[in-house]
């Protein structure tokens, strides 16, 4: 009988541990904007766009001359 007392009390206490869990979160878009990497990468991303635009550009200029 002890056992089972113990037992229910143990449970209930573990439930109750769990239940204060508070909840964060990261605002990614935020920390892209304004980390030193977050920049660079988003210099880096943005160098290679304007390179293919320019390339499918030039591309459609000679599909329209022919």
């Amino acid at each position: 009988m002890k056992k089972n007392i113990f037992i229910i009390i143990f449970f209930l206490k573990v439930s109750f541990a769990f239940g204060q869990v508070s909840i964060a979160y990261i605002d990614i878009n935020f920390i892209l904007n304004n980390s030193l990497v977050g920049k660079s990468l988003k210099e880096n991303i943005n160098s290679i766009q304007n390179g293919h635009l320019k390339k499918l550009n030039k591309i459609k200029k000679n599909l329209i001359t022919k």
